[in-house]
């Protein structure tokens, strides 16, 4: 089976929070550091990413739109819509974000892509990405973007780590599950919002990281550790 659809399926298999909020990472984590999409002849590399996971009596979390391209159409785009529990038909958000869905079943799964690494450039921000795929697709037709086959390519090896935050802006549903992934060969230089929190997160994991790392890892060290 695909790594990512294994990781998949074990994410499946768990009913309690914290054991789903483990494998939603570990889903992410593969997401970013062994696969890049295929636009137009592109490559493009996930390099912050958020996830987005609703499953019946099991994972209800409030700020998932639930739009039906997000469930069970996996390895295809989602152009955000205004509507929440809607159709594709539903008119397209004004300032719309992109998801790559990864449902194969009855459950919603997508993964909003808020930063993508294409042609040497970093792209960041999820109406910037979505502008972006546009572009190499030589249009500015959301639909045709919905309308990508195969996009999903494996790497030959895995490209990196992973560090972990809360998503950008939720305030309603699962706030402080740390769904949010960002590259770790991306962070020095790239000016990620709320950079400060993916270290937390990884000082948290790593309880004998020290200060230095933070240096090391974000190429400054926030003010909040000093």
């Amino acid at each position: 089976m695909d790594i990512l659809k294994n990781k998949i399926q074990n994410l499946l298999s768990f009913v309690g929070q914290n054991d789903i909020e483990v494998a939603l990472q570990n889903v992410l984590d593969t997401f970013v550091c062994f696969y890049h999409l295929q636009i137009n002849g592109h490559q493009v590399y996930p390099t912050e990413v958020e996830a987005y996971y609703y499953q019946n009596g099991i994972f209800e979390d409030a700020c998932v739109h639930r739009n039906e391209l997000q469930t069970n159409h996996y390895g295809q785009l989602y152009v955000h819509r205004a509507k929440k529990n809607g159709t594709k038909d539903d008119k397209y958000k004004g300032r719309a974000g992109v998801d790559v869905c990864l449902s194969d079943g009855s459950y919603t799964f997508a993964v909003l892509l808020r930063g993508i690494e294409v042609n040497n450039e970093i792209i960041l921000g999820p109406i910037n990405v979505r502008k972006m795929l546009l572009k190499l697709l030589g249009t500015t037709d959301n639909k045709i973007l919905e309308q990508q086959k195969d996009i999903l390519i494996k790497e030959k090896l895995e490209t990196g780590h992973t560090f972990f935050s809360p998503r950008i802006g939720i305030t309603s549903g699962c706030v402080d599950a740390e769904l949010r992934a960002v590259h770790t060969d991306t962070l020095i230089g790239t000016n990620y919002r709320k950079k400060e929190l993916l270290y937390l997160g990884y000082k948290r994991r790593n309880i004998h990281s020290d200060i230095s790392d933070a240096r090391i890892l974000l190429g400054y060290i926030p003010k909040k550790l000093l």
